[in-house]
């Protein structure tokens, strides 16, 4: 069984939608540069598409009104993230609006006071940033029916809903996964071109973290940074019965960082980065723990193993990772230690078009309980 967001955003376009173009939305992060857009003004750029009002977006230094002609400034405001600050720029814009849209980078200083004010005033959040829930899933548990976190593991592939639908708590398991686009679009690359060439190739692709500096960090910083936030997350809302205790970052083992040396030895090999979560107590990933490289963690009666491997020589990854910005998910069910059936996904990962996700959360939303416009 496949799955992708193409069939929910073709939903989008129907009759029914009309509730998603009377939304009235805030959103946190962006700027008005065409030459050099982040994901703020992706995603304003989306909701403008789609006719969705835009009261205003909040930058880190000021207050503006986008509209399909332009952004006008409406204040400057240069103040750390916190609540009473945030409070201080949004309260006037407040009234009707129906959820605050966050596409900042991941940092919990910064979502956080965010995500505590719309609670607050019972406004909905849609975030494709990840920080804070990877950090912080048992505070905010109670409140996730007013989360909307598609957008934080697996980008616009849809990953996260299409687990939760496969009931995997209590199942027995080996669940195969590559979760970073830009771990997958890279080492696909660097096939037949140089990491140099690959990092400048993800960098234009607005793939790579904004702290990356070249194809080093750029690497380390999306498996010891990016994939520890993403697989707790995913673990808590999908792998994890709803009464157990959360999973976070610091349940890794330290990450050993890689080396030019080894990424070039990666390379020559025709290595690819897999994740291995398996419910029992077998690991069928050929992966060696503290490896640099690799990530391990146990939590929860799981054994969470990523790291480089020939996928030639796993029958389950063997022709399925394609290439490209990319994220997958295949589980092979187990009936005692035999397989007995599978299902997967694959999808479009991050980039640009990861804000669709929270357009997604938000079309939920709406159908949920309708538009306050």
């Amino acid at each position: 069984m496949r799955a992708g967001c193409s069939i929910v955003l073709g939903q989008l376009n129907r009759k029914h939608s009309r509730r998603l173009v009377m939304a009235k939305v805030i959103v946190v992060g962006g700027r008005e540069n065409p030459e050099k857009p982040n994901m703020g003004q992706y995603l304003v750029n989306a909701l403008l598409s789609l006719g969705i009002e835009i009261v205003c977006v909040r930058t880190s230094s000021a207050v503006y009104r986008p509209t399909k002609a332009g952004w006008k400034l409406l204040k400057t405001y240069f103040s750390a993230p916190s609540y009473e600050t945030v409070a201080a720029a949004l309260d006037e814009h407040i009234d009707g609006v129906d959820a605050i849209m966050i596409a900042t980078p991941s940092n919990r200083e910064i979502e956080r006071p965010y995500v505590d004010y719309a609670l607050k005033r019972n406004i909905y959040v849609a975030t494709i940033a990840k920080d804070l829930l990877a950090n912080e899933w048992d505070k905010y548990k109670p409140h996730l029916s007013m989360i909307g976190h598609y957008g934080s593991v697996g980008g616009r592939s849809l990953v996260l809903p299409w687990a939760k639908m496969q009931q995997l708590p209590g199942k027995n398991y080996h669940l195969y996964g590559y979760l970073n686009a830009t771990i997958e679009c890279f080492f696909d690359g660097t096939k037949e071109r140089s990491p140099h060439e690959m990092y400048r190739t993800v960098k234009a692709l607005s793939l790579a973290e904004p702290e990356s500096e070249d194809y080093v960090s750029c690497v380390n910083v999306e498996i010891g940074s990016d994939y520890v936030r993403k697989i707790p997350i995913f673990v808590n809302a999908c792998l994890l019965a709803a009464d157990a205790s959360s999973m976070t970052p610091a349940h890794f083992e330290k990450y050993v960082e890689l080396r030019p040396e080894h990424i070039l030895q990666i390379t020559n090999r025709g290595e690819r980065f897999a994740l291995c979560i398996s419910s029992n107590d077998t690991m069928p990933l050929e992966v060696e723990k503290g490896t640099p490289g690799t990530l391990s963690a146990q939590f929860g009666g799981l054994t969470i193993l990523g790291g480089f491997c020939d996928p030639k020589r796993n029958v389950n990854l063997n022709g399925w990772m394609k290439g490209g910005a990319k994220n997958g998910v295949k589980i092979i069910f187990q009936s005692g230690r035999n397989e007995s059936g599978q299902t997967e996904t694959t999808g479009e990962g991050a980039g640009p078009d990861t804000v669709w996700s929270a357009i997604i959360n938000l079309r939920e939303h709406l159908a949920r309980v309708g538009s306050r416009a």
